[in-house]
């Protein structure tokens, strides 16, 4: 019987890291009944519930990420003797944790396999979008890093090359979220040869409510709403989409838009929609049950800056919404792609526009393009997910 600890930032929580685990763990527990389940991690979302099958939670006595805390690589030793664990499933691959589940201490037999749950080449934006607002201040900082004189990107990168290739060279595995972006893996971050073998993909899984989801009313009650879910953040461009709704809004005169989600744009998303007069758009806020929007809107728009392979265009298939989605890396291309989704042609409101009304061109186009992307969907269920990692933890 394998004993698996998943160790993570945050569990349980609202992040998809977070849904990840809890799909995993869920499925772990339905179709192989005889792995056993425990997770550590440095802290914890108020309010939200284990899943039951977790056997046991650990939490990081040293909340410091800075550096590498003798306390809490103690506690990880003591966690793997104690309990026996076979195998650890190092979820989001950040360098504070692959260096604690790595260590030099560690128990050479338990294997380790890190996961990236993001695009390869994500660091990059993850970088500036933290960065100075500032335009000037930025194109400062990005000379400065064209000629390698900006040291907080230089140190910044370093950190996470690092841990990427520990994990690659001293773990047992580490698990992309595509075929398509293990060459991009190993060529950003400088694998040695004699280790890419080590590489390999799973996608994410839809949960098991969504997995179990009969398909044959799936098309029912449908109506004409376009939808956006997710975080209202950077990253995700929610501005940019409210312009191009703008454009629509007259085009499409018996549809309405919805805003499911919350995140530090709202405010200026709220203020954007008000000066502007824009249309039959409604801010939802945050739901843990968006299944109550996917199974009325018909059309579910994406045009993230980066994105590796986001559960949000799954859980859309799933109901017969059409993702209308910027392929912004190999993850999003992947799913859309074969069916499963339009994809829009460039970051402009524009082009987003031009690929919604593509989308809702005829009913009888409609129709045939939902059906497509439920058909998709049945590649990420979660029995064919866990049946993958199952050969990979044996």
């Amino acid at each position: 019987m394998s004993r698996i600890l998943f160790v993570l930032n945050t569990y349980p929580g609202q992040g998809g890291v977070e849904t990840v685990t809890t799909n995993l763990i869920r499925g772990f527990a339905q179709y192989c009944a005889e792995h056993s389940v425990y997770v550590l991690a440095y802290d914890k979302v108020p309010g939200m519930e284990l899943p039951g099958n977790v056997r046991k939670t650990f939490y990081f006595t040293e909340k410091s990420r800075s550096r590498i805390s003798e306390a809490n690589v103690a506690l990880y030793n003591k966690i793997i003797a104690d309990y026996g664990i076979t195998h650890v499933i190092n979820q989001g691959m950040y360098p504070f944790l692959t260096n604690i589940v790595l260590n030099d201490s560690m128990n050479p037999d338990v294997k380790v396999i890190s996961c990236l749950h993001a695009m390869p080449s994500y660091l990059e934006e993850d970088y500036w979008s933290t960065r100075a607002a500032n335009s000037i201040k930025k194109l400062t900082l990005r000379l400065l890093c064209h000629l390698g004189l900006n040291f907080s990107y230089n140190r910044f990168m370093k950190k996470y090359i690092a841990g990427y290739r520990r994990a690659a060279e001293k773990g047992t595995k580490v698990v992309l979220l595509c075929n398509d972006y293990i060459e991009e893996f190993c060529s950003l971050y400088n694998i040695p040869e004699k280790f890419r073998n080590k590489i390999c993909a799973i996608p994410n899984p839809l949960s098991q409510e969504y997995s179990e989801r009969m398909a044959d009313k799936v098309l029912d009650n449908k109506e004409n709403i376009l939808l956006y879910v997710g975080r209202l953040s950077y990253e995700k461009n929610p501005s940019l989409i409210v312009d191009a709704w703008k454009l629509l809004q007259d085009r499409m005169p018996d549809w309405k838009f919805l805003i499911v989600g919350d995140g530090p744009l709202r405010t200026e998303i709220e203020h954007k929609i008000s000066r502007e007069n824009i249309r039959r758009i409604k801010m939802e806020g945050f739901t843990q049950t968006p299944s109550e929007y996917y199974r009325k809107a018909k059309i579910l728009i994406l045009a993230s800056k980066y994105e590796g392979f986001t559960m949000v265009l799954l859980e859309a298939q799933r109901f017969g919404v059409i993702p209308v989605a910027y392929p912004c890396s190999a993850g999003v291309g992947s799913i859309i792609s074969d069916g499963g989704g339009i994809g829009i042609e460039s970051l402009s409101a524009s082009s987003i526009a031009s690929a919604v009304c593509q989308a809702a061109s005829s009913d009888l186009k409609m129709r045939d393009l939902a059906e497509s992307a439920l058909a998709k969907s049945r590649n990420w269920e979660l029995p064919a997910i866990v049946s993958r990692w199952m050969n990979l933890l044996s």
